[in-house]
Formats: C-alpha cells, sequence, structure tokens
C-alpha cells in the first residue's frame, strides 16, 4: 500500500487499505511523509497530512491485532532526498554537492530537519504552518539556515 494526501473519498480508502491488511498482514505501507498537517490547498484551513492519516490507519490496524510499521519516503527520510541529488546529478551531467541544493518549505520538523540531516541548505518559508516564533525556539536539528517571509 502506497498511502498519500490529497482530494479523495478517506472513508472508502481507508477502508479498503483496513480490509486489505485484514487479508494481508504482511505487506509494506508506503507513506509520502509523515507529516499531520499541512496548508490545504482546497480551502483555507489546514489540511490532514498523510502520516496522521498513516498512524490512524495503524492504530485502527493495532485495535485489530495487527502491527503494520509505515515507511516513509518522503521528507525528512534520506530517500527523497538521495532520488532528488541522482536525479539532478543525471540531468545535469555531474554530481551536485548536497549544500549546493536548497530545500524551501514550512515545516520544520519535515523540511528544515531533513535538509539539516542530509547536508541540503534549508530554506524556512514563513507562509505556511511555521511562524517566526516557532523557528527561533526550534531545536539545533530544527533550525533553517535561512528564513523568508514567503515563497
Amino acid at each position: 500500500v502506497i498511502w498519500g494526501e490529497g482530494s479523495y473519498d478517506w472513508k472508502t480508502e481507508m477502508e479498503g487499505v483496513f480490509n486489505f491488511y485484514l487479508a494481508n498482514p504482511q505487506a509494506p505501507l508506503i507513506v509520502v511523509n509523515p507529516d499531520s498537517y499541512w496548508p490545504a490547498t482546497d480551502h483555507s484551513g489546514m489540511g490532514i497530512g498523510s502520516g496522521a492519516q498513516a498512524r490512524f490507519i495503524c492504530t485502527v490496524l493495532r485495535d485489530a491485532g495487527i502491527t503494520v510499521e509505515p515507511f516513509y519516503i518522503g521528507k525528512p527520510y534520506p530517500p527523497v532526498y538521495q532520488g532528488v541529488m541522482a536525479e539532478l546529478s543525471e540531468l545535469l551531467g555531474r554530481r551536485i554537492a548536497p549544500e549546493k541544493i536548497a530545500m524551501v518549505g514550512d515545516s520544520l520538523a519535515s523540511d528544515i530537519q531533513g535538509a539539516n540531516a542530509n547536508g541540503v541548505c534549508s530554506c524556512l518559508v514563513l507562509s505556511g504552518i511555521t511562524t517566526l516564533t516557532l523557528a527561533e525556539a526550534a531545536p539545533e536539528h530544527r533550525k533553517p539556515q535561512m528564513i523568508f517571509s514567503g515563497v
């Protein structure tokens, strides 16, 4: 199962995944990112992220006696950064040093932490889920190298 976020009928999809795991408890659960929430694109508030949705699915499965550990492929985990660096190197015909790549995002937990952990320049935009106060109070591994008011 690959779980992402977007506009779809959550009830139908989550029940489908739940029933799939009842029959296939050893199947992997791949999740695009661990985010709990993000600025919604279809309304002015926040949307529930794929990480929160996957954790909900895992909680319901645990209640049914099935333990599933999600495998995250998105920020802040290395696979997404490794993939981007490989793609850039192939596209440009040469290796690009990670510090020459900028990760621009609004989340300290996924965007900034991931960039810092993977040697990429971390750029926080304050037009999403993080305020300047939160950024200034962040632990060192979540401190952005650069801060911008918006994109």
